[in-house]
């Protein structure tokens, strides 16, 4: 039996990169959400449903992913580039009506669940860095917005609108192999 590692966080905060890190560093199966035909249908919803919509999009997609997480994690371990903790943070500061319809039913609760954190200046100069936009450029892009999800991110441990807590881990200043090496000497304190 492994366990499931969870990355969270603003774009920009190095998740992807991390996560394919401790893949290849720890040993963990990666796995990036959302996956399968919710992947293929993504550009499409982010670029056209409304914010209830998109929320219920996601919130299955993670569904289908926690099943298939939950399937992967009886024979290896698992580092998971985005997970619950996203789909709530950005949809609440899109519409906060998402609270009456937010539940964590049939999610597989993570062994360790990081929120990676970065200042706004070295988000921003990240995500100018990068080659192409997104599915979600026009979010990806937006500062103010990133600053504003950052914040309600910080907030879901005090809040409890999580059944786990997110582990901190502020990635501002530091390449990605230390912010891996972070990460593995977290989850081998708390083994």
């Amino acid at each position: 039996m492994g366990i499931l590692i969870t990355l969270d966080g603003v774009d920009g905060t190095g998740k992807s990169t991390v996560a394919q890190l401790l893949a290849v560093d720890g040993g963990y199966h990666y796995y990036k959400t959302p996956s399968g035909r919710f992947e293929q249908l993504r550009s499409e919803i982010d670029g056209h449903a409304t914010p209830l919509e998109r929320y219920c999009f996601y919130r299955l997609a993670t569904q289908l992913d926690s099943t298939q997480l939950r399937e992967i994690v009886k024979s290896s371990s698992v580092v998971c580039d985005r997970y619950i903790a996203s789909t709530l943070a950005y949809h609440l500061v899109m519409d906060l009506r998402i609270l009456g319809i937010h539940n964590n039913e049939q999610i597989v609760i993570p062994d360790f669940a990081f929120l990676l954190l970065v200042e706004s200046r070295e988000r921003d100069r990240r995500l100018n860095a990068r080659a192409g936009i997104t599915s979600d450029g026009i979010l990806e892009h937006n500062s103010g917005f990133l600053d504003q999800v950052q914040e309600t991110f910080r907030s879901l441990n005090a809040l409890g609108y999580l059944p786990f807590a997110l582990i901190p881990v502020d990635t501002t200043g530091k390449t990605p192999s230390e912010v891996t090496a972070e990460i593995q000497d977290a989850i081998n304190n708390r083994r």
